[in-house]
C-alpha cells in the first residue's frame, strides 16, 4: 500500500476497499468525511458520515472527547468501540488536498494517536460505472406538494 506523506496515512484502492467489505464488514469501519450534503447526494455503501459541529471537532483535536462519543446511535458506538481495539477505520473524501485542519485530517490524526489501524481510500469516489457496485445514489426528493409552484384549475359547470 503506498504512503500518502502529507497525512502519513496507508493508501488503499477502491479494489482493496471492495474486497475488504466482502470480507470483514463487521471489523471495518468506513468514515465519509464530508459535508452532509456531498454524503446525502451519494456515498459508499456502509459508510459513515462524520458530520459534528466545529466545537465538538475542536474538542476531538484536542483530545477531550473521544470518537465514540460524538455518536449518539449505541449500535455505531459499539462498532466504533470494536474496531478501536480490532478492527480498520477507511477515512475518504472529496479527493481535495487533505487539510491537517478538516475533518479527514483531525479524524486521521486523532486515529492514529489512539493507536488505531487507519488507511485512507486513494482516489474519490465518483457515480461513474466502474464505482456503481460499491455506490449507494441518493437521488434528491422532490420537494413537498406545499413548495412546488402549482396550479389548481376548478372546472365549473
Amino acid at each position: 500500500m503506498p504512503m500518502d506523506s502529507e497525512c502519513e496515512c496507508d493508501l488503499v484502492s477502491k479494489e482493496w476497499l471492495l474486497a475488504k467489505l466482502r470480507s470483514d464488514e463487521r471489523d471495518t469501519i468506513l468514515i465519509d468525511c464530508r459535508g452532509s450534503n456531498e454524503y446525502a447526494i451519494s456515498h459508499i455503501r456502509s459508510a459513515v458520515n462524520f458530520s459534528i459541529p466545529s466545537i465538538m471537532l475542536r474538542r476531538l483535536a484536542a483530545g477531550k472527547i473521544e470518537l465514540a462519543s460524538t455518536v449518539q446511535c449505541k449500535e455505531l458506538k459499539a462498532r466504533i468501540t470494536h474496531c478501536c481495539s480490532r478492527g480498520t477505520f477507511v477515512l475518504y473524501s472529496d479527493g481535495a488536498p487533505r487539510d491537517p485542519d478538516s475533518v479527514h485530517g483531525i479524524l486521521l490524526r486523532r486515529l492514529k494517536q489512539d493507536g488505531v489501524q487507519v488507511v485512507c481510500l486513494e482516489a474519490s469516489i465518483s457515480t461513474d460505472a466502474n464505482d456503481v457496485e460499491i455506490l449507494t445514489v441518493h437521488r434528491a426528493l422532490e420537494p413537498p406538494m406545499a413548495a412546488r409552484k402549482t396550479r389548481l384549475y376548478v372546472q365549473t359547470g
